[in-house]
């Protein structure tokens, strides 16, 4: 990978509903949320894009209500007409963090999608909490690190670095490193 290019990026919601995805190297999109939420925009932008920017769809992660392999399932049945074609992606925020078994929880999730797909997802999480999770994490995870103030201090292929308008992301490398990074197959 050329970690001396680099790619701007954003990540969106439904909540980001004005927000102008062309003017972006590549995006990330939250596709659920636990076992019973979809995103009423993911689809739409990830098929008005799919073939000519690269992207991610990401699983918001709810440890404290639900087994992995239930949102597991739940997403990759959600997002199966893309897998291959972008960055599948778990965000592990909030109140996941604060689950009794939060560190097995996130390790399951991440082997299980692996396993179901031949592709590793990339982690999406702080680095003030990567650091009290790392040994859960497998290793070759690509690692997609929040840090508001400074650049990441260990080894990640994107920051998180803004997120006021809109959460802005680096991504180290080029497009085609993106791609082959998620098995990206356009």
């Amino acid at each position: 990978m050329n970690k001396t290019t680099t790619l701007i990026g954003c990540d969106v919601s439904h909540w980001n509903k004005h927000v102008d995805i062309s003017d972006f190297d590549f995006f990330i999109h939250k596709a659920t949320e636990g076992k019973s939420f979809c995103d009423s925009m993911f689809r739409e932008r990830a098929n008005t894009h799919l073939n000519k920017k690269p992207f991610g769809l990401y699983h918001f992660a709810r440890a404290e209500n639900n087994n992995p392999i239930e949102e597991v399932d739940y997403y990759l049945q959600t997002i199966k007409p893309y897998i291959g074609k972008c960055a599948m992606v778990l965000d592990f925020e909030g109140k996941s963090l604060h689950h009794n078994y939060s560190g097995e929880w996130l390790e399951k999730w991440l082997e299980t999608v692996k396993y179901l797909t031949n592709i590793p997802p990339m982690l999406y999480i702080s680095e003030s909490e990567y650091k009290g999770l790392k040994d859960y994490i497998p290793t070759n995870t690509p690692l997609w690190i929040a840090n508001w103030s400074t650049k990441p201090q260990i080894d990640c292929v994107m920051w998180q670095y803004m997120t006021k308008p809109v959460d802005l992301d680096m991504f180290f490398g080029d497009i085609k490193d993106f791609k082959k990074l998620y098995n990206y197959l356009g």
